[in-house]
C-alpha cells in the first residue's frame, strides 16, 4: 500500500501539468504558440480540469477498489500482513 501511496502521490500531480503532457510542451514550443497566445499560465489554466479529474480518479480507485480488495486478499490468505 506504501508502494502505490507514494506512485500516486509522485505520479497523479506530475502527469496533470503541462510539464507532464506532451502535446501541451509540443505546442508550446511551436511556431503556433505566439499565434494563439499560448503560454505556460495559461497551459496550466488548461491543465486544471485534467488534474482535478484525475485526482479524483486516483483517490476513488484507492478508497474504493485498492483497499477493499486488499484486505479481502489478506482475509483469504493471498497477501501476508505487513511485519513492523
Amino acid at each position: 500500500m506504501l508502494t502505490v501511496a507514494i506512485n500516486t502521490g509522485t505520479n497523479l500531480p506530475s502527469v496533470a501539468t503541462p510539464n507532464g503532457q506532451a502535446a501541451f510542451l509540443f505546442l508550446l514550443t511551436s511556431a503556433l504558440a505566439p499565434l494563439i497566445r499560448l503560454s505556460y499560465g495559461r497551459m496550466v489554466w488548461m491543465a486544471l480540469p485534467f488534474t482535478v479529474v484525475l485526482s479524483l480518479v486516483g483517490y476513488l480507485g484507492i478508497h474504493f477498489l485498492l483497499v477493499p480488495y486488499t484486505h479481502s486478499l489478506l482475509s483469504i490468505g493471498w497477501l501476508l500482513p505487513p511485519h513492523l
